[in-house]
């Protein structure tokens, strides 16, 4: 005759395994980053979009389906040498066709980010990103700008990627550069 402790000792096993998958599983969900919505144009009109010195959209496609970015950037006209200042970057999903009953939405990851003066990269700032009423925020501040008087370009150059938001979990979806110029001056 068996002995119950090593049948009990299985059944414990066995739901310890079947938790701690359960658990990675909420886990993953749970951290899943936030989906953003389409917004339409005067959602647009009345969000950072009306401060943005740069603009450009941008179509992304993966295996859930496919969609389209509206990225902007915001800056000051005119900095003073030495001077830290601020630079946001922001994206809006304009436009999506989604392939997949899987997906319960899409959002976007600012892999890196470089800040360009007159084509010389920028280091030393400090980045921030945050979402708000279904806009991805980026923020480069302490960016110094030790240049001569006069106009300059500024580029600012992003690795970005999609993240497909599915009920269950979140992966890693395409990744694409985003390149935003403008010019400012310095007095």
């Amino acid at each position: 005759m068996k002995s119950p402790a090593p049948r009990k000792l299985k059944k414990l096993v066995i739901l310890a395994v079947i938790l701690i998958f359960l658990i990675s599983i909420s886990a993953w969900t749970a951290l899943s980053p936030q989906v953003l919505s389409v917004q339409n144009d005067s959602q647009i009109a009345g969000s950072l979009f009306q401060f943005a010195k740069a603009e450009q959209l941008v179509n992304f496609t993966d295996g859930e389906g496919s969609y389209t970015f509206l990225f902007g950037a915001d800056y000051n006209d005119s900095a003073a040498p030495g001077v830290p200042t601020i630079v946001e970057v922001f994206a809006s999903l304009v436009k999506e066709s989604i392939g997949s009953g899987f997906l319960r939405g899409i959002g976007l990851q600012m892999v890196h980010s470089t800040v360009l003066i007159d084509g010389v990269g920028e280091s030393g700032f400090v980045s921030r990103t945050t979402t708000s009423d279904s806009i991805l925020v980026e923020r480069l501040s302490q960016l110094e700008i030790n240049q001569t008087s006069g106009t300059h370009m500024i580029s600012i150059h992003m690795i970005v990627s999609t993240v497909d938001v599915n009920y269950i979990g979140y992966l890693s979806g395409t990744e694409q550069v985003v390149n935003l110029n403008g010019t400012f001056s310095i007095s």
